[in-house]
């Protein structure tokens, strides 16, 4: 009976540690994402400036073209609405990632960045894809 406990508490130790090795490598992004967080925070603005741009463009095509074409242009209008309220979701989310970063809340501020950005991707992304898609295109 005793033997069987021993060998029970074996195998419940050794599944611990084979999850803790498999969380192992999430722990060292989640450690890099930290020291990249300000870095990351502060690279958004410019990031979001381009895209407002590029919204305005799009504005400025749209009006355009609804001179030319017939009213199958409207379906689309609503998207340059949406991709303006993404764009003021993201500047948010970066002035509170920058609070968090002055407030000296380390890995939280980048959790700030993303929890604001999450709902304007309507369950569309994870925290992992966004952070990553993030630090793809800052070449980080």
């Amino acid at each position: 009976m005793l033997l069987d406990l021993l060998e029970q508490l074996v195998r419940g130790c050794r599944a611990a540690q084979q999850k803790l090795d498999e969380q192992a490598a999430r722990f060292d992004q989640l450690r890099a994402l930290q020291k990249e967080a300000p870095g990351i925070i502060e690279a958004l603005p410019a990031q979001a400036d381009a895209l407002a741009a590029r919204v305005a463009a799009a504005g400025q095509t749209m009006a355009h073209l609804q001179t030319y074409a017939d009213p199958d242009w409207q379906a689309v209008g609503p998207n340059l609405d949406e991709a303006g309220k993404r764009v003021a979701a993201a500047r948010a989310a970066v002035d509170a990632g920058r609070a968090a970063v002055t407030a000296g809340e380390g890995p939280k501020a980048m959790g700030r960045v993303m929890g604001a950005l999450q709902p304007t991707v309507k369950g569309r992304a994870d925290g992992a894809f966004v952070a990553a898609e993030v630090r793809r295109q800052l070449g980080t």
